[in-house]
């Protein structure tokens, strides 16, 4: 018996169950390699398809923008010069001794010059540019004498219409969409290099940006700086929930990966301008720099001058906390602190940052959009097009107004 046991406990027979053991444990994380692998190609192929889905489908609701009907002036016509001007004034233009940018007008006895915003004209109005464009109107007798576009004579042109009501979809997000080449290169740059200086640059997630962000936290004891890319910003946005785990930061990460892949820098950054938070108004979210300047200023991004493209970059930080009416220090310390930085990359010369940094927040003294006009007409409006556009039909990916019937399209 006490021979076979010495068997038993040899070296040879401890070697072969050591090897045992080890080819088990290769074996087992083998398989459990693979199955991980497995499991995260058909992951990554789940999310492949929801970001495509998303972003090349129906990616907002826009609001059903409801207009006045559209004037057009014509050599011979009619023309009281007052009531134009009147009438521009109500639809938000400002009177100026010299016309120089979208949304202004200059008044004389016999003549008004504005400067028409950009405005996308149903296809029946034929007309040729539908972007910003100075239009010069001669009266004499009462009657229109002469018609200028771009210091170009015509024989009519159309005026941009009055806004009579924004129908919001049931989501509650408002938004006004704008393409990234009609929005102002100093709001994009400024937006990079507050929220994502190498944007152009990195594939999705910033390894050195979160790393930063971590150590300035702890150096801090609290969050005072983020590590999310522009990018992960988009997909949290528009793919995810607000919830903090570490499951949501995986697939954050991943989809911001995955949709730098399949996207271009440009479609991201516009997608990003349409679709970021920026206040809110009562029940209705504010989304998108195009709306965000109507409620802040009201004003197109066009019009906005540098310490208003700095409070709306601001307000990308946080719209609560930097709230302009109800927190005004703190979003005015917030918008210097941007006017700084825009100054030390020379976005501003010595003088425009001392005006800037001088200058109030010039927000709206009201949060509260204008009061609807013609209610009954507008609730009349919302049954019709309840009845005549099926629910995927009331989403738009692209545009920026839209137009229906002629009876809903005047008033």
């Amino acid at each position: 018996m006490s021979t076979k046991k010495a068997k038993d406990k040899s070296p040879t027979h401890d070697v072969k169950s050591s090897k045992k053991w080890l080819r088990s444990i290769v074996v087992t994380t083998g398989k459990l390699i693979l199955t991980g692998v497995f499991v995260l190609a058909i992951f990554t192929i789940y999310l492949n398809a929801k970001v495509q889905e998303t972003f090349e489908g129906q990616r907002w609701q826009v609001p059903a923008q409801i207009y006045g009907q559209i004037e057009r002036l014509t050599i011979g016509a009619p023309l009281n010069l007052n009531l134009l001007g009147k009438s521009l004034k109500l639809n938000g233009y400002k009177r100026v001794r010299t016309v120089a940018q979208p949304g202004q007008y200059a008044q004389s006895a016999h003549r008004i010059i504005l400067y028409r915003r950009p405005f996308a004209f149903p296809q029946t109005e034929n007309v040729v540019s539908t972007g910003a464009i100075k239009l010069t109107i001669d009266v004499s007798n009462g009657k229109i004498s002469q018609l200028f576009s771009d210091d170009v004579p015509v024989t009519s042109l159309p005026l941009e219409p009055i806004l009579l009501a924004r129908l919001v979809p049931n989501n509650k997000e408002d938004r006004v969409l704008v393409a990234l080449e009609n929005t102002p290169t100093q709001l994009l740059d400024t937006l990079l290099l507050i929220e994502d200086r190498n944007f152009y640059h990195h594939q999705g997630i910033s390894p050195l940006g979160i790393l930063r962000a971590l150590y300035s936290n702890l150096v801090a004891g609290r969050t005072v700086q983020g590590g999310s890319t522009l990018t992960q910003q988009l997909v949290k946005n528009m793919f995810l929930t607000r919830e903090r785990t570490l499951t949501r930061k995986i697939k954050e990460a991943m989809m911001a990966i995955i949709i730098e892949v399949r996207y271009s820098k440009d479609q991201l950054l516009e997608a990003y301008i349409n679709e970021v938070y920026l206040g809110q108004h009562y029940a209705n979210g504010i989304y998108g720099f195009g709306l965000a300047a109507k409620f802040y200023f009201g004003k197109t991004l066009a019009e906005l001058t540098n310490e208003e493209i700095a409070l709306l970059v601001a307000q990308v930080k946080g719209p609560s906390y930097y709230d302009p009416w109800r927190h005004p220090v703190r979003a005015k310390e917030r918008r210097d602190l941007v006017l700084r930085l825009m100054f030390e990359k020379n976005f501003l010369s010595v003088a425009e940052f001392k005006r800037s940094i001088n200058a109030p927040l010039s927000i709206r003294a009201n949060r509260r959009f204008k009061e609807q006009q013609y209610p009954a007409y507008l609730q009349l409006v919302k049954q019709e097009l309840d009845q005549l556009l099926p629910p995927h039909q009331q989403k738009a990916n692209t545009g920026i107004h839209r137009f229906f019937s002629s009876k809903t399209a005047n008033a």
